[in-house]
């Protein structure tokens, strides 16, 4: 009886001795028929001359063999059913087979088994697959290379001569010396028991040096077979290899010698591939964690993770702080107190999921005003309002109460613009959305072409943004909170005493050569000269800036009466961004001393965008001269 066979002639698997059910495995390189369940060949099962790197076939029995209904495995059933039930029953072999009737099994028995025998069955290939990758073939060099004794290659061959397949330098280099002067010609005068102990000790070093030339043949053997010849291969197979895993390569080498080299590499290849899949597993369990879903998105997670790990190293340690300290200042509150109310605010805001300024004024029983400064504090901070009408997008940022920056992108430069309603308000993380939007970097150069789809489904769902590079796609979801009351400025054009439009060069040059030890920038407005002065005070002297109204860069030039203003620094320096990106400018006051810094950015298509920043003046500096 066949030994991988059971008494009803099923097949069994020879490691779990499981009966083997359709598909299974099928050894293509061992010399008896092995056959293994899916269960022990994807654990890797070896067992005498069975390796896990055989190559295999799947064997399935889903194929037809005469009726494309009935398949090999339906053929193989009705043959046992007929043989345990006997030929006639089939309305017992009926209610045994799944699909097929008593009647059907008759037709088909009848046709195919009795009436026409002499039909072949059909021939089918056996499958072989080869073994990934290839092994490399070595061939013979007519021209062996030929190291100078002494030169770096022949110290990292050790003295190996491939032209003859020898050492310069034998291991027991000197085992010849002790066998040189030796004789078995005994002198005349010795007598039998010295000439018998002559030969004997003679033979037992000739023993000796034979177990040293076995010694030696071997470790030749193991220098070839293993590839060590060259000292350097171990170093480049190390190259690229974690500290972890070579550390594991080296308790290994002791197990070099229990096996074959083939059978060495394979162990170390799996090894590394192990290590690999786990390293790999784990990567895909940290983008879990971090809530990725989709591969696309990953990249997406590895380029933010970037620009937060280089923003960390560009803060110091009092970057923070200031910002904190300022907000005391301002709301007048000692710094242990604040600690404490930001502490307790961010708790119940972590605790709920969110958290309004009436739940926040209920928590902190201090004046009304100073809970909205510190709530606006902890929220505001790096958000933006979004205005969404049929005219376009405006972007509304502030700063303190003090200055405010719009964006307007008309509805004509995008592609296709819908709004199912007259206006939409949200607020969102204005850092994010430009991160999100730089996902493929910032789009300028000469073959890049990134497009964006902006998606917002309304009330308390977040903004979709959709970006496709070289069909890349990017998929981002923001989250969106409710808008607050903006500042208005008031600043009508009915209001305007003041009116300069130029081109940005100059302006560009003059905002570059400031003093920035001042604190503040004073603008002068006449209709008389100066015309348009800027001026700074800084703590070596102050600094002076005019312009002509004749001037090629003026292009308009409206004032109807003298006006000198004084603004923080601090509050002007963020709009050098878009001065740097604007081609022309406008500078407008009202009567109460506002400032209005209008920047018109062209794009590469052509289109035009607004950036406008109102800032109010800086009273204490107004009323007290900083020269004086």
């Amino acid at each position: 009886m066949n030994p991988l066979m059971d008494e009803d002639n099923s097949a069994y698997c020879p490691s779990c001795c499981s009966t083997l059910v359709v598909p299974y495995i099928r050894c293509a390189e061992c010399a008896l028929k092995t056959e293994l369940c899916l269960k022990c060949f994807a654990r890797g099962v070896e067992f005498g001359d069975h390796q896990n790197s055989h190559s295999y076939c799947v064997v399935k029995l889903d194929f037809p063999l005469y009726e494309s209904h009935w398949t090999a495995q339906e053929e193989l059933q009705l043959l046992k059913l007929i043989e345990s039930c006997g030929y006639g029953n089939w309305k017992e072999i009926g209610m045994h087979m799944r699909d097929k009737t008593g009647s059907e099994c008759e037709a088909h028995y009848n046709r195919y088994y009795i009436n026409y025998p002499e039909d072949p069955l059909p021939g089918f290939p056996e499958y072989h697959q080869q073994i990934y990758p290839t092994p490399m073939v070595f061939t013979l060099s007519e021209d062996p290379p030929r190291p100078p004794e002494g030169s770096a290659m022949c110290t990292d061959m050790a003295g190996y001569s491939a032209a003859r397949g020898d050492f310069s330098v034998e291991y027991d280099n000197f085992a010849e010396m002790d066998i040189c002067n030796m004789t078995f010609d005994p002198a005349d005068n010795e007598d039998e028991a010295d000439k018998k102990l002559t030969e004997e000790l003679n033979l037992t070093l000739l023993f000796i040096y034979r177990k040293r030339l076995k010694e030696r043949h071997r470790r030749k053997r193991i220098l070839k077979d293993y590839g060590l010849i060259n000292i350097r291969r171990d170093g480049l197979q190390k190259i690229g290899v974690e500290k972890e895993l070579r550390r594991v390569m080296d308790e290994m080498r002791v197990f070099t010698t229990l096996m074959s080299p083939m059978e060495n590499d394979k162990l170390l290849a799996g090894i590394q591939y192990e290590y690999d899949l786990k390293r790999e597993i784990k990567r895909l369990q940290e983008y879990r964690t971090n809530g990725l879903k989709h591969l696309r998105s990953i990249h997406l997670y590895k380029v933010l993770r970037q620009r937060r790990a280089a923003s960390k190293q560009k803060r110091h340690l009092l970057t923070d702080v200031i910002s904190h300290i300022r907000l005391c200042q301002t709301v007048r509150l000692v710094p242990k107190a604040y600690q404490e109310f930001r502490t307790l605010l961010i708790n119940e805001d972590h605790k709920h999921g969110g958290l309004r300024l009436a739940q926040a004024r209920t928590l902190i029983k201090i004046d009304v005003n100073k809970t909205r400064k510190l709530y606006d504090f902890l929220v505001q901070e790096g958000m933006a309002t979004v205005f969404v009408t049929a005219q376009g997008l405006k972007v509304t940022v502030e700063d303190a109460k003090c200055v405010q920056a719009n964006a307007f992108v008309q509805a004509a430069i995008f592609h296709h613009f819908l709004l199912t309603q007259d206006q939409v308000t949200f607020k969102i993380n204005l850092s994010v959305l430009i991160e999100c939007l730089t996902i493929f970097g910032s789009g300028t150069g000469p073959n890049t072409a990134t497009s964006v789809k902006m998606c917002y489904a309304g009330y308390g769902s977040p903004l979709v943004l959709v970006l496709e590079e070289d069909g890349v796609l990017t998929d981002c979801s923001l989250k969106t909170l409710d808008p607050d009351e903006v500042l208005d400025f008031d600043f009508c054009s009915t209001n305007v005493i003041n009116k300069i439009i130029m081109k940005s060069e100059c302006l560009k040059e003059v905002f570059n050569e400031l003093d920035v030890t001042s604190e503040v920038l004073q603008i002068l407005m006449s209709p008389d000269a100066p015309y348009l002065q800027l001026s700074t005070f800084g703590s070596a002297g102050s600094t002076h800036s005019s312009f002509l109204k004749e001037s090629d860069m003026v292009e308009a030039f409206q004032c109807t009466q003298t006006q000198s203003s004084r603004y923080k620094m601090q509050l002007l320096r963020p709009s050098s961004k878009a001065l740097a990106l604007s081609t022309r400018i406008s500078m407008r006051t009202d009567a109460r001393g506002f400032l209005s810094l209008q920047y018109m950015i062209r794009n590469e298509d052509g289109q035009i965008c607004f950036v406008e920043y109102f800032c109010a003046p800086d009273e204490e500096m107004t009323e007290a001269d900083p020269d004086e």
